[in-house]
């Protein structure tokens, strides 16, 4: 157990961690504003178009597509899609198929979260990629970030504990 739920069940106990996972079951899989597309985990091995992700239902248990979306992570130096040990079997995926993503979908960027990472954001892909982690008390040196975003542009904002 770690990061968000476990902080959740050591401040309360497992069924607020059910009615967070409820709570989330509700929410959509991703937001486009200004040719952005902001996300929790990543890209999907499955999802070529946009499109495709209206055609999955929400619900307490997500389809393998979507499970990507919220746990897939990027990472340097691979091509494609490759299987994630450090994820539970998920995937990570390569620059290259984050800009075939971008381009089959007239997109711009990719903003993601669920991956701590130093001082709570990371640019990758020559800005392609940013992830922001906003998390504060889940992450290990107490770090997170805000992003402002008006029209189009990003801004960064750091929090810490």
């Amino acid at each position: 157990m770690y990061g968000f739920r476990y902080v959740v069940e050591a401040t309360y106990d497992h069924e607020m961690w059910i009615h967070f996972n409820e709570c989330f079951s509700y929410m959509p899989y991703a937001c486009i504003l200004c040719n952005v597309m902001f996300v929790h985990g990543g890209i999907s091995e499955g999802i070529k178009r946009i499109e495709d992700i209206n055609k999955h239902p929400k619900g307490m248990v997500p389809s393998p597509e979507m499970e990507e979306l919220l746990w897939n992570d990027p990472a340097d130096g691979i091509s494609g899609f490759v299987f994630n040990e450090e994820r539970m079997g998920f995937k990570k995926f390569g620059r290259d198929v984050l800009m075939d993503f971008l381009e089959g979908n007239s997109l711009m960027r990719v903003v993601r979260a669920h991956q701590p990472v130093r001082n709570g954001f990371c640019e990758m892909w020559d800005g392609k990629l940013i992830t922001v982690f906003s998390s504060p008390e889940t992450h290990p040196e107490g770090k997170g970030t805000l992003l402002l975003f008006e029209n189009g542009e990003i801004e960064p904002t750091n929090l810490s504990v």
